[in-house]
């Protein structure tokens, strides 16, 4: 079994957020620095997909904004997104929704599909719960240590140290190991470059907690 280590940074005014990702396998299914927004643009009269919409993704996460147009499904989709909560808005015949609090994470596609109604043009409507973020788009299985948990909860000073709270892992001579493999089995990868010791196999990258946003260890 062979593990890899994921990383991206993203440097906004004078702070620093990055997030890691350990993943068992190496194919990529995602752009390894960042997540994904998908769904569907529904017409609550008659739950007709709505073709045309424009559909706008913003978050302090990012600077300005995407905003793409649903297809003739009504289906929609951001690719390319930094890890952070965002805010999903649907622009439809001089009226607005919104959906608040979606979480983006490192290699996931996070579903938000919008309903509207076409007959109250001119109305705004915000929905502040919390949206999903169960992703649909994979079978892959692990956990995810964020900054608030290592802000809060008695961890090491690097992400390194704080590897040992992932489910099945365990510390051997020279790190820490994953699903039975070894430690010098792991590939490191920092903003889609393999930081891999070439000789060894081991960590050479090992960033203080407050430069992670979160780790992502999956099987």
């Amino acid at each position: 079994m062979k593990t890899i280590i994921r990383s991206t940074a993203a440097f906004t005014s004078l702070a620093v957020a990055t997030s890691l990702l350990f993943a068992g396998g190496s194919a990529f299914a995602q752009d390894s620095t960042s997540g994904a927004v998908r769904g569907v643009v529904k017409d609550r009269a008659d739950g007709s997909n709505v073709v045309g919409a424009t559909v706008v993704a913003t978050s302090p996460a990012m600077q300005g904004q995407q905003a793409v147009i649903t297809d003739g499904s009504g289906a929609y989709y951001f690719s390319g997104l930094k890890p952070g909560q965002y805010e999903v808005t649907a622009y439809y015949a001089d009226s607005s929704y919104s959906r608040k609090n979606v979480l983006v994470r490192l290699g996931k596609v996070a579903k938000v599909n919008i309903t509207i109604d076409s007959a109250a043009a001119g109305e705004k409507i915000v929905i502040e719960g919390r949206a999903t973020i169960v992703d649909q788009d994979s079978s892959k299985t692990g956990s995810v240590i964020t900054q608030d948990y290592t802000d809060n909860v008695p961890t090491g000073r690097t992400f390194g140290a704080v590897l040992g709270t992932a489910a099945g892992s365990q510390g051997d001579a020279y790190g820490v190991s994953f699903g039975g493999s070894t430690s010098v089995e792991n590939t490191y990868i920092v903003e889609g470059v393999n930081t891999t010791d070439p000789g060894f196999g081991l960590q050479t990258t090992n960033l203080p907690n407050e430069f992670i946003r979160e780790t992502e260890v999956i099987t």
